[in-house]
């Protein structure tokens, strides 16, 4: 059973998708006290504390206090408070089992027996929070009704799961390339490499350094032949310079946080002074995902995004006030006490609470300032990135998932209505990025003509493009390899038009085809699942170290 209690004015953080009515009783377990905004519970000796995430010390939580306040921390220590993750639910089981989750955007402490052991005491730093209470048949019942609260994860693709090797940093392609080659000489499994901030042209978010990392999209594709995937990072703070497309668009359409007094914010981080895009204002958020598609088109199949909290070297009024107070120390043989003093500001530079209280976002048109909602903005910069990707369907207002609603929308509609580019690249590795940007490109040059925009159209002529590219390939693949027989199959699969293309074009050229009824198109994961199957009935086994071998040919295992 989940059970919500709401106090203060909740801050919206779209955490909870299946969200129960309200209670109006008091909170079980726990003493509330509004004054200091605690929920305190007493626990008894062999009460075990389980959750909070990715965090310090041990499975068991007691003994020690924990933040929710994601934080740039590399230094992973056992008396660190907080890393980079808030995940403010916990599992007591003992004399009483239960879960709790407080949906709080801010920073928010837990102390689990630290101040006074047998005490648990949660403190908000104001009072505007959901508080859910959870139990159930045991700790797997509890995370159980928990997952159905705030939604499964998203499965990463299978490379993401293999070896992904990473450091700061990798300076050129050449450096990567030897990477790659000492790897598979010594036979050590590679999946990815992760690039650092020096790919970048002077570590501006979506720029190359052409000198070090030349062709990148070649690169990426030399790469992927090697089946390594190149996963380059992106910051939050974008470089505050003239000429900078995306410091210009930005700061042209209002897109980063701002101070109180409505001008921006600015703190340096690795590219010196920067911007930071307001990730809780809806229009910025979607200007800045779609910035990925710069790297999409490279080639490009996973982010890295870092620094996101986001991380701070110093603002120029703190950085103002520490120099100055450094003055003093001038001249003077410093003892333990006041070394210790002068070390303690130079630090206070980086990350200082106090800075993140200075600067807002544009939430939903409200006003709200930083240090209230710190832990939703990383979040909704890996969200900003994630939405680039289902970007046309979107963008002609026909909503996810994006597949069975373009096909819809495409059977009202004209196909030779716009001709969309198709993909002349590799007949048997290619992306449909560019047709995604040619989309967008058509969209907005419509908007600024203010011209009517007609979704059937689009959508029938989008689809058409990619139907056309994959027919094309495969009809040249079935030539090339002399193959009498072709299959289709996956979500792709259910596509009518798609269907009927591939049989045309296959009776055309006395080419067998075969495809599985709609009902059985919808995910390859159980295509793999039934042919596991049969796999299974004859006896195969496999272990842990199973692997994907990709361009098999038919017969081959």
């Amino acid at each position: 059973m989940i059970r919500r209690y709401v106090y203060g004015n909740v801050i919206e953080t779209e955490a909870v998708l299946n969200k129960p009515e309200q209670e109006n009783g008091a909170l079980p377990y726990f003493t509330v006290d509004e004054q200091v905004m605690t929920l305190s519970y007493t626990m008894e000796d062999k009460d075990q504390i389980y959750g909070l995430g990715e965090n310090v010390r041990g499975i068991n939580k007691r003994g020690w206090y924990y933040e929710s306040k994601c934080s740039d921390e590399p230094d992973h220590k056992e008396d660190r408070h907080s890393l980079y993750g808030a995940h403010n639910f916990l599992v007591v089981d003992g004399k009483e089992t239960f879960g709790i989750f407080v949906d709080y955007p801010g920073i928010i402490r837990f102390d689990v027996g630290y101040t006074r052991s047998e005490e648990l005491v949660i403190t908000a730093s104001d009072w505007n929070l959901d508080v859910y209470i959870i139990t159930g048949e045991d700790i797997k019942d509890i995370v159980r009704q928990f997952r159905h609260l705030v939604g499964r994860s998203y499965i990463a693709p299978k490379w993401a799961f293999g070896y992904g090797q990473s450091r700061w940093s990798y300076m050129s392609a050449d450096e990567v390339r030897e990477v790659v080659k000492k790897h598979r000489e010594l036979n050590i499994p590679l999946d990815s490499v992760y690039l650092d901030i020096d790919y970048m042209e002077r570590y501006k978010d979506f720029t190359l350094n052409n000198e070090t990392f030349p062709d990148f999209a070649a690169f990426n594709e030399e790469m992927k032949k090697e089946h390594i995937h190149l996963v380059p990072i992106i910051d939050a703070g974008v470089k505050q310079e003239e000429g900078y497309d995306v410091y210009e668009e930005g700061l042209e359409k209002g897109y980063f946080c701002k101070k109180e007094d409505g001008s921006p914010f600015v703190a340096a981080v690795w590219p010196g002074k920067a911007l930071f895009p307001d990730m809780l204002n809806k229009e910025a958020r979607e200007w800045f995902g779609n910035k990925y598609q710069f790297l999409l088109d490279q080639g490009v199949e996973g982010f890295w995004n870092d620094m996101n909290e986001p991380a701070i070297f110093y603002t120029e009024d703190r950085l103002k006030d520490v120099l100055e107070e450094l003055d003093r120390f001038k001249g003077q043989n410093l003892d333990m006490d006041k070394y210790y003093e002068f070390n303690g500001l130079v630090h206070s530079l980086s990350n200082n609470t106090e800075d993140y209280k200075v600067f807002y976002h544009n939430m939903n048109g409200e006003k709200i300032r930083h240090d209230r909602v710190h832990n939703l903005f990383g979040y909704n910069m890996t969200r900003a990135a994630g939405e680039a990707f289902d970007k046309v369907a979107r963008a002609i207002g026909l909503g996810y998932p994006g597949g069975p609603k373009i096909e819809k929308k495409a059977k009202e509609g004209n196909d030779k209505a716009i001709v969309f580019p198709k993909v002349a690249e590799n007949p048997y590795d290619f992306s449909f990025s560019g047709l995604k940007s040619a989309v967008l490109n058509y969209i907005n040059g419509c908007k600024m003509k203010r011209q009517e925009i007609n979704e059937a159209d689009i959508a029938a002529s989008f689809q058409k493009a990619v139907i056309d590219v994959l027919v094309e390939h495969a009809v040249h693949a079935a030539k090339e390899y002399r193959i009498d027989k072709f299959a289709i199959a996956g979500g792709v699969a259910s596509n009518q038009t798609l269907r009927e293309a591939m049989e045309k074009a296959c009776k055309e050229r006395g080419i067998q085809f075969y495809h599985p009824s709609p009902i059985f198109c919808t995910d390859n994961a159980a295509m793999i699942g039934s042919a596991a199957y049969y796999e299974y009935l004859q006896g195969r086994r496999d272990g842990w170290d199973l692997n994907a071998v990709p361009n098999l040919k038919l017969g081959e295992r």
